[in-house]
């Protein structure tokens, strides 16, 4: 595979995981910083390759969707660096709040296992700073949730660029 292939959505996600770091910023990422970014790299596909129009529907695809998993890639390293020094998250903040909402649905088995290893993740994340089932969970949840719009950012991106003259 060509580098020149690589970098534009290798940069363009790396960039959108530097801004989801910012407190406040994480809310826009899947929704507005994701196709975002898979728009700028097929943009940036385009101006580096010297690539003719019309660009192809599978080539903005391809371009969205490797920026939504670079995303998901940096964005989890950036989260589990910050949770490393701080021994704290978001998910550990919000758990408290996560159990009364769970009990609410009644004291099923299932949410009583779930409530289970969510408490033993914050307890590894509380004394460690690390928990790999956090970190899996996290890394799946934000591939498939970034792929999503950053492909839909990449189909995006295709119209702008194929609509310039």
């Amino acid at each position: 595979m060509n580098i020149k292939n690589i970098m534009p959505p290798l940069v363009s996600g790396f960039g959108a995981a530097v801004i989801t770091t910012i407190p406040g910023m994480s809310a826009f990422g899947c929704c507005l910083l994701a196709p975002f970014a898979g728009g700028i790299a097929v943009l940036l596909h385009h101006k580096l390759n010297k690539v003719p129009k019309p660009i192809s529907g599978k080539t903005s695809s391809l371009m969205g969707l490797s920026t939504g998993f670079f995303i998901a890639f940096f964005a989890v390293i950036f989260e589990t660096a910050i949770t490393l020094i701080f021994k704290s998250n978001d998910f550990v903040q919000a758990l408290p709040q996560m159990e009364s909402m769970i009990k609410e649905f009644g004291n099923a088995p299932i949410f009583n296992a779930a409530m289970e290893v969510y408490k033993e993740m914050a307890k590894e994340i509380k004394t460690s700073g690390f928990s790999a089932i956090y970190t899996f969970s996290m890394y799946f949840s934000y591939s498939i949730m970034y792929g999503i719009f950053g492909l839909l950012g990449g189909l995006g991106g295709m119209i702008f660029v194929n609509k310039r003259a």
